[in-house]
């Protein structure tokens, strides 16, 4: 015969519990892979010449460009031939 009584209706409940707990984290997970899916990694490259000490940013709208703020800009790195090179993820 089947299971009857306040155990078996125990059983259930944690089960659908479960069910439901595995459901939302794989709804989470979906929605993780599908943001960073849909972003770019952009490499910026400039030439330019500066003076000792100056740097060279890239800003703009979204928060991988600093949401157009200077102080959450991408900073370049500076290599050998005036090379200044960063990289951004953008959606």
């Amino acid at each position: 015969g089947s299971m009857r009584g306040p155990a078996s209706e125990k059983y259930a409940l944690r089960w659908e519990q479960r069910k439901s707990q595995l459901f939302e984290q794989a709804c989470e997970e979906a929605i993780r892979r599908e943001l960073a899916a849909s972003e770019a990694e952009v490499v910026f490259n400039c030439v330019r010449q500066t003076s000792v000490g100056e740097d060279v940013y890239v800003v703009g709208e979204g928060a991988g460009l600093g949401n157009w703020s200077p102080d959450h800009a991408v900073r370049l790195r500076w290599s050998p031939g005036h090379l200044w090179t960063g990289v951004a993820r953008v959606p």
